[in-house]
C-alpha cells in the first residue's frame, strides 16, 4: 500500500488542486516499521501524515499490551507525532498524551458523530484552550458534513452542560 501511495504522490505532485498525504491506518493496526516507512516517505516528498489514534478502548489496550504505552506515546517514540501529523479521534488520550500533542504541534481531526451516538464526547474545549489545532472530520459511512457539523454542535453543547453541572 505504501508503494501505491508513492505512485499516487508522484502522479499528482504537479497538480495544484489535488494534495496527497500519507495515511497509515491506526496505531493498533500498523507495525512500527509501517509507521517509520510512512514517515520516511512523508519526509522525502514533504507530505503530511494522518492516522487514527486513541479512538477506542480496544486500541488503547492493544497498544499497551504490544508496546507498554499509550498510542500517543508509541507514535511519539517512533517520531510520528509532530507538526505534520493530523490524527483522527484522540477521544481516549490522557493528560500526558494531551501534553505531548500540545508540545509537538500535532493537529486533531475531531470526528464527533460515531462517538456521540454512543454517548461519548471529546474534550474539544480543553484542546482548543491548549492551542491545539482541531479540524472537523467525518469518518462515518455517509461522510455527510452537515450531519457531522450537527453532531459536533450537539456534542459540544452536551459536554459543556455536563461540565457546568458537575462544577456546581
Amino acid at each position: 500500500m505504501l508503494d501505491r501511495s508513492v505512485r499516487l504522490i508522484e502522479n499528482w505532485r504537479e497538480n495544484c488542486r489535488i494534495k496527497t498525504i500519507i495515511a497509515p491506518l491506526a496505531s493498533d493496526m500498523c507495525t512500527p516499521e509501517t509507521y517509520i516507512a510512512s514517515k520516511e516517505v512523508a519526509e522525502k516528498y514533504d507530505k503530511r501524515v494522518t492516522t487514527h489514534m486513541a479512538q477506542s478502548n480496544r486500541e488503547m489496550k492493544q497498544v499497551q499490551k504490544l508496546y507498554g504505552k499509550t498510542p500517543t506515546q508509541h507514535l511519539r517514540d517512533l517520531g510520528i507525532v509532530n507538526e505534520k501529523l493530523s490524527s483522527a479521534h484522540c477521544i481516549y488520550v490522557n493528560d500526558e498524551d494531551t501534553e505531548i500533542i500540545t508540545k509537538t504541534g500535532m493537529d486533531i481531526l475531531h470526528c464527533p458523530r460515531p462517538y456521540l451516538l454512543n454517548g461519548v464526547t471529546a474534550p474539544l474545549s480543553s484542546w482548543l484552550n491548549r492551542g491545539i489545532r482541531v479540524g472537523l472530520g467525518t469518518d462515518n459511512v455517509h461522510h455527510d458534513m452537515f450531519q457531522t457539523m450537527r453532531a459536533a454542535l450537539y456534542a459540544s453543547r452536551f459536554r459543556s452542560t455536563t461540565l457546568e453541572e458537575s462544577s456546581s
